[in-house]
């Protein structure tokens, strides 16, 4: 079984170097690629400096987002012949037990795609320890403060630890690992989206061709949540934007809400979006 692990940069050239040198010494990984996501600091430069014979280092032609990048480096590790391929953000974490923990929960089972439990940089598990993928509904009470108290926080499942893989309808796109062939098979990332959202694309493809996604409890990351994405959108404001324009793409692309709905859900979110204008201090 030939293994990479890939991760995309984009102006975050020390954390990607960080991980990867720290990739680069597990046996169970057979190639780290890195992909610079047309950077407009010195990223690249920096990133050729730590190529090797296990680091491979590419650059897109274009910063097309998240699927984008990661479509990009999933056809170089179908070149390379993969079999498994993690992906992970740079602000990411993972020790070399764990990622052999999940490739024998690959060996053992039909699974398409597998993570651990998220902790974040405080030590705690990441809150829903499993996410659950949102709905037109969900996504509509997220637009306002009462909704994001009552109805949305912590929308999820908790983990059965007596499991040795939970199913589950959403994955956090931070780390997984995935069957190449698979994740070939349902077309990737859809490259519409460029940011944000990109997992409940991937998971529901997988939902529509019947491939499963698990959770493997006794594999785990370190995730320091945001800080590359914090790093290059330093606003509040342009963060969610970016967000709610991806959950209203998704909604129209994948739920196929009809004019009403659209209406309704683009309404919701210009008012969300002039509260976050206003707590930014832009006005």
């Amino acid at each position: 079984m030939i293994t990479a692990f890939v991760i995309l940069n984009y102006n975050s050239a020390n954390l990607t170097i960080r991980l990867a040198k720290m990739v680069e010494k597990y046996s169970a990984i057979d190639y780290v690629v890195l992909v610079d996501n047309c950077s407009t600091d010195n990223s690249y430069e920096e990133l050729k400096k730590i190529k090797s014979k296990k680091i491979n280092i590419y650059e897109t032609d274009r910063n097309g987002g998240y699927s984008f990048g990661n479509n990009y480096g999933a056809k170089v590790c179908k070149n390379l012949g993969v079999d498994i391929m993690f992906i992970a953000n740079p602000d990411v974490v993972v020790k070399e037990e764990d990622i052999n923990t999940l490739l024998g929960a690959f060996e053992n089972s039909d699974y398409s795609l597998l993570t651990g439990l998220q902790y974040e940089i405080d030590g705690s598990l990441g809150q829903p320890p499993i996410q659950v993928r949102y709905s037109y509904m969900d996504d509509l009470k997220d637009c306002f403060i009462i909704g994001r108290k009552i109805f949305a926080s912590n929308h999820g499942k908790n983990v059965d630890t007596g499991l040795s893989i939970q199913d589950m309808n959403m994955f956090r796109g931070s780390f997984f690992g995935v069957r190449l062939d698979d994740f070939v098979s349902v077309e990737g990332f859809d490259e519409e989206f460029f940011l944000y959202c990109e997992e409940r694309v991937l998971s529901k493809r997988f939902e529509e061709r019947h491939k499963k996604i698990g959770i493997v409890p006794d594999a785990r990351y370190d995730h320091m949540h945001s800080v590359s994405i914090s790093k290059a959108y330093k606003q509040r404001y342009s963060r969610m934007k970016l967000l709610y324009d991806s959950r209203y793409l998704y909604n129209v692309k994948y739920n196929k809400i009809g004019i009403g709905k659209r209406l309704l859900m683009l309404f919701a979110m210009k008012l969300s979006l002039f509260e976050y204008f206003i707590f930014d201090g832009v006005m």
